[in-house]
């Protein structure tokens, strides 16, 4: 029996795929730990998981309730907040915050988010294995399928490789110069240094968030991507990592009209508030549509 710590981020689509491996496991005898922000508690509580709070001075409890309601109402969280966040706890790193929630645990096995490479940075220098594991699809340079944010359709053409390949430049070069004041690539390679991870094993030719050479969980079926010229390195491509056994809050049934259809209509749990004007917009749109049908 092995002791395995996940370390998700925060969002649900980050921590509701790591319920359903975590619970496989579990199955076969495994003891299942979480560290995470004092805010995902009651969440992983709830589906029965031990949980260690970690880098609660920089997420105080209430954190995310307030990032929330502040979101909600047009204010967003902007770079200055995450910029202070992320240093909050890459200082936490460097003092020793995991060595100190994995004293007493003893655990075999860490499994880190790819969005928050700085804890898998840390969490290599305590010399336990770690592995990366991924909610989305992995977006790394490839001639044969472009960023994601494009609306591009790759084909097997000498024309759409030469797109691709522009639209990489074109993110590269616009993140080269639009950068501003604040670089997140020079604090990671400071921090691996500090932690013992070498910094030329971070790949930060990515559409995302610079991406950790080690091995990784990717939570898609690989068949749910383009064709690639090559597999990202290190990516093992699993299930969508579904649990339907996943306790949430009960559905309001009793409000629902049985004579009346219903349809179910939601943009995740990210999109609402960080555009809440277009998210609006679209939920309109889709209830006019609805009523002409």
């Amino acid at each position: 029996m092995a002791t395995i710590v996940f370390m998700p981020f925060h969002w649900a689509s980050d921590l509701n795929p790591t319920f359903a491996l975590a619970g496989k496991l579990r199955k076969r005898g495994h003891r299942l730990h979480y560290f995470g922000i004092p805010d995902i508690a009651e969440r992983v509580r709830s589906q029965g998981f031990d949980f260690t709070p970690v880098f609660s001075r920089a997420f105080p409890e209430g954190t995310l309730a307030k990032q929330y309601e502040s979101e909600s109402q047009g204010k967003r969280y902007g770079v200055s907040e995450f910029r202070d966040r992320f240093r909050g706890t890459c200082e936490l790193l460097r003092e020793g915050e995991l060595d100190r929630a994995i004293h007493q645990l003893h655990p075999d096995l860490l499994l880190t988010s790819s969005g928050t490479p700085w804890i898998g940075i840390a969490a290599h220098g305590t010399g336990i294995p770690v592995i990366n594991f991924s909610s989305i699809l992995i977006s790394v340079e490839d001639s044969s399928v472009p960023p994601f944010g494009t609306n591009l359709i790759p084909k097997k053409t000498l024309r759409s490789r030469l797109q691709t390949w522009l639209e990489w430049r074109k993110l590269f070069l616009h993140r080269r110069f639009h950068a501003g004041d604040w670089d997140i690539s020079e604090e990671l390679k400071a921090l691996a240094r500090d932690c013992g991870y070498p910094p030329a094993k971070i790949d930060f030719r990515v559409e995302t968030w610079p991406r950790l050479r080690l091995p990784e969980l990717v939570f898609f079926p690989k068949e749910l991507d383009f064709p690639r010229t090559r597999k990202p390195e290190g990516a093992f491509f699993i299930e969508a990592a579904v649990d339907i056994q996943r306790r949430d809050g009960d559905f309001p049934w009793e409000r629902m009209d049985d004579n009346k259809p219903l349809v179910y209509c939601t943009l995740g749990s990210v999109l609402p508030f960080k555009f809440p004007a277009r998210a609006a917009q679209f939920f309109q749109m889709f209830m006019d549509e609805g009523l002409r049908e």
